[in-house]
């Protein structure tokens, strides 16, 4: 967790979570919305002794997607509701670096940055639905700080 906070620019977004597993398998809750992690992620690790504990979620702000009416299901792979795999979030602060943004978000006193495109966020205090990339999701031990999804085996650099 400490080197993936100063890889990339900006730094990775970190935020505890509860980690929970059900029929449909394991999920992050970030106070009551639920994020799926994906099998293929969490597959050959266990996170069983993790259940109903505090992890850290890491997400690069990359990997965060703002939500709207227009977006298909081919661009969100899992099911969005209010408590479920979104967040309904305030922007505080937003930076034009060009061709894309750099947003400064707050949720419940959880802060993130995301990257978008100019156009994509309009003003300061707008209200904006996120979710992230689940295949980017993170999940590190909160007091090891441990990466809990291992090593990807299958580097591509060009993501």
């Amino acid at each position: 967790m400490f080197v993936a906070g100063f890889i990339g620019s900006p730094q990775m977004n970190f935020v505890d979570a509860m980690l929970g597993k059900d029929e449909d398998g394991y999920y992050a809750l970030i106070d009551e919305t639920r994020f799926t992690l994906l099998e293929e992620r969490v597959q050959g690790n266990n996170l069983d002794d993790y259940i109903v504990r505090t992890v850290v979620i890491g997400i690069r702000p990359e990997d965060v997607l703002k939500v709207n009416k227009k977006m298909s299901t081919a661009t969100i792979p899992l099911e969005t509701s209010s408590n479920r795999n979104v967040l309904d979030t305030n922007v505080e602060v937003y930076e034009h670096m060009g061709a894309e943004i750099y947003v400064y978000i707050d949720y419940n006193g959880h802060k993130f940055t995301a990257r978008f495109k100019s156009e994509d966020v309009t003003s300061e205090d707008e209200k904006l639905t996120i979710t992230f990339k689940p295949e980017k999701i993170h999940v590190f031990d909160k007091e090891t700080e441990v990466s809990l999804l291992g090593l990807d085996t299958k580097f591509n650099f060009n993501t």
